[in-house]
């Protein structure tokens, strides 16, 4: 006969846990897709954090559990995508060597995702890009992840001081290049993202 009052064995809090962060995830995703549907319908300014709670289904504070900021719901979502798998790719064992071009081939693997390059995430752009607020939290998220990238790739290069510096920059280079394609791409749909990205890395030789 099983003690009722025992603690709980590690598999069972292993899958609590598991369960624990889906249902999260669940919310979080929830709340970004209802979001992005009333940002859209409305404007961005235009919608508060209480509308949003009430779209999503769930209280006001429960929402700022887990956001704090509408730029955060918008954000957030753009760095467990996009973040997460070129933070993945730059540190895995696949791609070139040199810092440049593995940079380019991480860049070119994450516009292969469908949910980067489908309708939904061409109106996420747009709402970015015209959005003053969610333009500047996007160059300052840009910032953060070229020095980000930069670390990891001077450090698989095994270079410091003015070497890293280098490679530095050229994060900078790639990377802007990128969003201005990415910026091209969402106005203009007469190329496929992924050829105006290969348009705007061309500029680097």
């Amino acid at each position: 006969m099983s003690d009722l009052n025992a603690p709980p064995t590690d598999t069972s809090m292993h899958d609590r846990l598991r369960v624990s962060d889906k249902r999260t995830a669940a919310i979080r995703q929830n709340v970004v897709d209802e979001a992005l549907r009333l940002f859209l319908a409305r404007g961005f300014e235009a919608v508060s954090m209480t509308e949003l709670a009430e779209a999503a289904g769930i209280s006001r504070r429960t929402l700022f559990r887990y956001f704090a900021t509408k730029d955060d719901i918008v954000f957030q979502s753009v760095d467990a995508l996009e973040g997460a798998f070129m933070r993945t790719m730059l540190k895995s064992g696949d791609g070139p060597h040199d810092p440049v071009q593995r940079l380019k081939w991480a860049y070119l693997a994450l516009i292969e995702k469908e949910e980067l390059s489908g309708d939904a995430a061409r109106i996420k752009t747009r709402l970015i890009f015209d959005t003053p607020a969610l333009a500047r939290r996007m160059h300052q998220g840009l910032d953060t992840w070229q020095r980000e990238f930069a670390t990891i790739l001077a450090e698989q290069a095994g270079v410091e001081g003015d070497a890293a510096f280098q490679i530095h920059a050229q994060v900078t280079a790639v990377s802007t290049l990128y969003t201005t394609a990415f910026r091209r791409w969402a106005d203009d749909d007469r190329n496929s993202l992924r050829e105006w990205v290969m348009l705007a890395f061309a500029a680097l030789g």
